[in-house]
């Protein structure tokens, strides 16, 4: 904390875009206005077919208020990753993708009778990923950094899980 304060005039003129942000977003209505519109967009998405879905990977690009396709790019924007399997699959791809996080949580509990220590690593960065996935829409963004971390993790969790010869010792996995 000191360091940071210390250094504040150095790093600060890099914080104004985020504080232009979120001044826009207070002013617009609140902190998720500028989510409220992907997420609303979203859920009617869900609304119009729920069992199944929109698609894989699409978006609806009939709406104006969220904008959630840029044509020019092809970058769309969902707003969050949550909604995004849900109204792109529906309650049935939504379950399954739920499966994978029921499963990857089951894994780190057996881990953990075992491994204390990297279990409740993961499990928390599981948690964080998680909970972050509300707010922003990458779960389906190949090639991106947040894409790849999430599945990652999903992955190491899984081999931890299910090779029992993948033993911990010290710092080194053996």
């Amino acid at each position: 904390v000191i360091f940071l304060s210390a250094t504040y005039s150095f790093w600060s003129p890099y914080l104004e875009n985020v504080i232009r942000k979120n001044e826009g977003s207070m002013a617009a209505g609140g902190i998720t206005s500028s989510r409220e519109e992907h997420w609303d967009t979203r859920l009617s998405e869900f609304k119009s077919s729920p069992c199944i879905g929109i698609g894989f990977a699409s978006v609806s690009i009939q709406s104006r208020d969220g904008a959630t396709f840029d044509q020019n790019s092809g970058q769309v924007e969902t707003g969050s990753s949550w909604l995004s399997v849900l109204s792109m699959t529906g309650i049935f791809g939504f379950s399954a993708f739920m499966g994978l996080f029921v499963r990857a949580f089951g894994q780190l509990k057996k881990v953990g009778r075992n491994d204390l220590c990297h279990a409740s690593y993961l499990s928390a960065l599981l948690i964080f990923w998680c909970f972050h996935m509300m707010a922003e829409g990458y779960i389906f963004g190949a090639g991106g950094f947040l894409f790849f971390n999430v599945w990652l993790l999903l992955g190491c969790i899984d081999a931890l899980g299910r090779n029992k010869s993948l033993m911990v010792a010290g710092n080194n996995i053996i």
